[in-house]
């Protein structure tokens, strides 16, 4: 049968909308095709970089729902949670600050669950636990659950010593950082036998010294390592009536002085470096969210 010119036309142009029709099916699909998770994370680091931590989370988010068995989306996640909650005025808005931290235990605790041998999923949930029981207070929370403690020291030691870790960076990674937190852990916590029987573990200010030791001589550019080394050692002044400790730990803290911050906690830390400097006895209990009573009868 012979096609009509109408026929023919008609015919290509059935072809022509089948062709941009298909065409246009498989945009759709590259579009709604979940991105590459590592550019993903890229993205969402720059956007951590600058600070941005809700729009970096709104990413991982949306990259759990999409890619859950990720290694790294949880930690992430969780590190990004810690990172707005330290950025809280505790005196503004206490509450406020322990629903980040909570939030950062539960990303933590999911990752820890998938990747029970990744290092960042154990250290990122101990950093949650620690800065929950530093918001309510150390002592109290430490009180109402005497396995705490032990649990912190247990991941942070896991990531202290890993094997397997992914964080790292020009100034930090995940064995470091742990290093850095033990050091906070070994200072804050009282170093008498009653503790130790109370919680499993105890406070040891050498321990402290040694394990901040670690931290800034893998990343001595860090002005967060190089601090809590210079609070550690004045700590270990004090309590041991140590002139040489003292000295050397305001050395530390006059050389963090000089550091160029990056960021907003780096200027407190420098801000707190000076405090400190003016006031050695208050190194023990010192932590970025509030000053601590650290003495043994907060632990009975």
């Amino acid at each position: 049968m012979r096609k009509t010119g109408f026929d023919y036309v008609n015919g290509k142009r059935v072809i022509a909308a089948l062709f941009i029709f298909s065409l246009a099916v498989v945009l759709t699909a590259r579009a709604q095709a979940p991105a590459d998770p590592a550019e993903v994370i890229a993205q969402a680091n720059v956007l951590a970089d600058q600070e941005k931590f809700k729009e970096a989370n709104d990413l991982l988010l949306k990259l759990a729902q999409t890619n859950p068995d990720h290694p790294d989306v949880y930690w992430e996640i969780s590190q990004n949670y810690y990172d707005i909650g330290e950025r809280i005025d505790i005196k503004k808005d206490k509450n406020g600050k322990m629903a980040m931290y909570k939030k950062a235990e539960e990303w933590a605790k999911k990752g820890l669950a998938k990747n029970p041998k990744l290092a960042d999923n154990a250290f990122w949930l101990a950093v949650a636990l620690s800065q929950q029981a530093q918001t309510q207070g150390i002592a109290s929370t430490l009180m109402n659950d005497r396995t705490l403690a032990k649990r912190i020291e247990q991941y942070y030691l896991q990531a202290a010593n890993a094997k397997e870790f992914h964080y790292k960076d020009t100034n930090s990674n995940t064995v470091a950082s742990a290093n850095f937190a033990l050091g906070q852990f070994y200072r804050k916590i009282p170093e008498s036998t009653i503790v130790g029987m109370l919680m499993g573990t105890k406070g040891d200010i050498e321990k402290s010294v040694k394990h901040c030791r670690i931290a800034v001589k893998m990343f001595p550019n860090n002005i967060e390592f190089q601090k809590e080394l210079g609070v550690s050692l004045l700590c270990r002044g004090t309590r041991k009536d140590d002139p040489k400790s003292t000295a050397e730990g305001k050395a530390v803290l006059n050389g963090v002085l000089k550091m160029k911050p990056e960021n907003a906690l780096d200027r407190q830390d420098i801000a707190d470096a000076k405090r400190l400097i003016a006031d050695p006895s208050l190194a023990c209990g010192y932590s970025r969210v509030q000053q601590e009573e650290v003495s043994d009868s907060n632990f009975k």
